[in-house]
C-alpha cells in the first residue's frame, strides 16, 4: 500500500466570496494531540505552499487479481467506506465508492431535505456485469458540508439505492478525495482546506437466502429461467448460488439480479445426465445487497442511454464472450461448438 509522505501537513482556511445561493463558509477549530488551535492562524508562508494541493496517491492491493486489468481470481471483499455528513443541511451516511463514475442520492432522502429542483431526464446505467441496468430519474444539485466548509456535486436521483448518499470519482477527484483506510479517515480539500474526517463503522453484510418460487422440473441439458423470492423488496442485489445445487448438477452463476416486488429471476442449468427437480421454497442461493460485498459498482456507459436490451437476452461484453469461447476450445466438433454458443 502507498503512502504519502509522513509529514502530515497543516490544515488551513481561508475566506472567500460565495453567492447567495450557496451556504456560507465558517472558520472551525480541531483538536490535535489534546490542543485546540484555530486552522487559520498559520503562516502565510504555509498558506502559499499549501494553495493548490496535490491529489492523493493511490494503491489498492491486488491480492487474487490479475494485474492486467482481467477479472479477479477470486472474489474481493473491502470494506465499504461511510461517513457522517450533512446533505443539503440533513445529517446523512454517505459512501464512498470508488467503481462508481457518478454519485447519486435515495430520492426518499432528498425529499426529506431543502433541495435544488429535480432536472427530471430518465437515464440508464451500465452495471459491472454487462448486463443489468440501473435507471435514474433526473439529476439535482447536492450540497454536502463538512463542519462549515461546504461541496457540491451534480447527483443522479435514484428510488432505491445501498446507500443515502452515493459519492463517485466524480466527486473524489473534484476535490481530491484520499480514502487512508490504514488511519480510518477520509480526507478532503476544499480550495486550500484539507478536512479530515472519521470512516464511520461499516454496515454488517446481510445474506438473505433466496428460495424457488414454484416446482421445477429439468431434463438433461435443459436450461430454465427459476423465479426466486427473498425477503429483499427491490433492488440491484448480487446472487451467489448454494452448493446443494452443485450435488444435483445444477448450475448457475454468480450474477447481478435486480429484485422486483421480493422477486428475481435467474437461469439454471442441468449438466447431468439424469431428470432433476427443485422443490417450492427451496434454497437456491443468498441474495446479498451488492454496497456490502463490493464485488461490483455502477458505471456511466453513455451507449445505454437510447438502446438497452430489456430481456437482456443480447447483453454480452467482449470480456465475457472471450471468456465463453476459452471454455469452449475444448469442443472440437463444430455442430457441437454451434449449439453450445
Amino acid at each position: 500500500m502507498m503512502e504519502q509522505s509522513s509529514q502530515q501537513q497543516p490544515n488551513l482556511i481561508t475566506t472567500s466570496a460565495r453567492s447567495s445561493n450557496s451556504p456560507t463558509n465558517y472558520a472551525r477549530t480541531s483538536q490535535t494531540n489534546n490542543k485546540t488551535t484555530t486552522r487559520h492562524n498559520l503562516s502565510n508562508q504555509h498558506r502559499q505552499n499549501n494553495r493548490t494541493p496535490k491529489p492523493p496517491y493511490r494503491c489498492y492491493r491486488c491480492d487474487g487479481s490479475s494485474i492486467d486489468g482481467d477479472a479477479p481470481t477470486r472474489l474481493l471483499n473491502p470494506s465499504p467506506i461511510f461517513i457522517l455528513a450533512k446533505v443539503n443541511q440533513v445529517i446523512t451516511k454517505i459512501m464512498f465508492d470508488t467503481g462508481s463514475a457518478k454519485s447519486f442520492i435515495k430520492k426518499s432522502i432528498l425529499e426529506q431535505t431543502n433541495h435544488v429542483n429535480i432536472q427530471f431526464k430518465q437515464q440508464s446505467y451500465l452495471m459491472a456485469d454487462g448486463s443489468s441496468t440501473f435507471n435514474i430519474l433526473g439529476t439535482t444539485e447536492i450540497f454536502i458540508e463538512f463542519e462549515k466548509l461546504c461541496t457540491s456535486i451534480i447527483a443522479g436521483v435514484v428510488d432505491t439505492l445501498c446507500a443515502d448518499c452515493l459519492l463517485g470519482m466524480d466527486y473524489i477527484n473534484k476535490y481530491y478525495v484520499n480514502l487512508n483506510n490504514k488511519e480510518t479517515q477520509v480526507q478532503v480539500h476544499i480550495q486550500d482546506i484539507i478536512v479530515d474526517l472519521p470512516m464511520e463503522n461499516t454496515m454488517k453484510t446481510i445474506n438473505v437466502p433466496g428460495r424457488a418460487n414454484a416446482f421445477t422440473y429439468f431434463h438433461p441439458n435443459q436450461e430454465k429461467p427459476i423465479q426466486i423470492i427473498s425477503h429483499i423488496s427491490s433492488g440491484h442485489m448480487l446472487f451467489s448460488p448454494a452448493d446443494a445445487l452443485k450435488s444435483k448438477g445444477l448450475v448457475t452463476p454468480h450474477a447481478i439480479v435486480p429484485v422486483v416486488d421480493h422477486i428475481a429471476t435467474i437461469f439454471i442449468y442441468n449438466s447431468s445426465m439424469e431428470n432433476q427437480q427443485l422443490l417450492y421454497q427451496e434454497i437456491v442461493g443468498e441474495i446479498t445487497p451488492y454496497c456490502d460485498t463490493e464485488f461490483v459498482s455502477t458505471i456511466f456507459d453513455p451507449r445505454t442511454r437510447f438502446s438497452i436490451d430489456e430481456d437482456q437476452s443480447k447483453s454480452l461484453t467482449s470480456t465475457s464472450e472471450t471468456n465463453i469461447r476459452s471454455l469452449l476450445t475444448h469442443l472440437d466438433d463444430q455442430q457441437d461448438l454451434a449449439e453450445a454458443w
